[in-house]
């Protein structure tokens, strides 16, 4: 971001595979909602990657489709009268 959003834009990368709800749960209470509560958006964009679930061939990671729900519930509390877009991109197992 710019201006009064500059050092707002927040992508997580993670320096190994295998991670899953433990280290997602952490990464979001920890520097996602602190971040949404002292920064109070205009609007969320979520680029909603599902190669993070469980048993994508391609993301090595092991998030549940529960994480996926907790995490969206969150933002929704956390922020109930800003917009919140979520954009559906990559996930590679159709099971």
């Amino acid at each position: 971001g710019s201006g009064n959003a500059q050092g707002t834009n927040l992508n997580i990368v993670w320096g190994k595979g295998g991670m899953g709800d433990e280290e997602y749960a952490a990464a979001f209470s920890q520097v996602v909602l602190p971040l949404l509560y002292n920064f109070k958006p205009d609007l969320i964009i979520i680029a909603c990657g599902l190669d993070a679930v469980q048993g994508d061939l391609i993301g090595d990671c092991g998030l549940s489709p529960r994480m996926y729900y907790s995490m969206t519930r969150s933002l929704l509390e956390a922020a109930p009268k800003t917009p919140i877009v979520v954009a559906l991109e990559g996930g590679y197992n159709i099971e």
